[in-house]
């Protein structure tokens, strides 16, 4: 539940109407087990009932690693939708958004998307509701944590 909080403030959301669906089970970004993890194959099975009664009416996020041409996460989104999920967030580390992306994203209606600056995003992805999030931060971080664990064992 705790883990939860931050995400959900984040994407301005009541944290016991958010579901997190993870493309693969690597891809996860944040923990959501009380909120309720789904593991969905990349090639996006049909959602049993039992998910189906978990996103109706509620906040999700699909996480992934990369998009590129965003067929996968495009039918997951959709699937999503047809069962009922009330808003639509995707989180991926990276984007490429080839090919035909930017409408497959367009038409899945998809409330926002929220990527890394790790890639830069083509012109057409400003039609897109898209939140690009700075590594920044976080590399300085490892950086840091790893040079002073380096200091401390005498290796710097």
């Amino acid at each position: 539940e705790q883990a939860q909080e931050p995400c959900a403030r984040a994407l301005k959301v009541n944290p016991n109407d958010l579901v997190a669906l993870s493309l693969s089970a690597a891809a996860s970004a944040c923990r959501y087990d009380r909120a309720g993890v789904a593991q969905m194959q990349a090639r996006v099975a049909a959602l049993n009932p039992v998910d189906r009664r978990r996103v109706a009416g509620r906040s999700v996020i699909l996480v992934d690693d990369m998009i590129d041409t965003a067929g996968t996460i495009t039918a997951a989104a959709q699937r999503l939708r047809a069962a009922g999920a009330a808003r639509m967030t995707i989180l991926a580390t990276h984007a490429i958004l080839s090919g035909p992306a930017i409408s497959r994203l367009r038409a899945a209606r998809v409330d926002e998307l929220i990527v890394s600056d790790s890639l830069a995003q083509p012109p057409s992805a400003r039609t897109l509701p898209l939140r690009v999030v700075s590594l920044v931060p976080a590399l300085t971080s490892a950086i840091r944590t790893t040079y002073r664990k380096k200091r401390r064992a005498g290796i710097v």
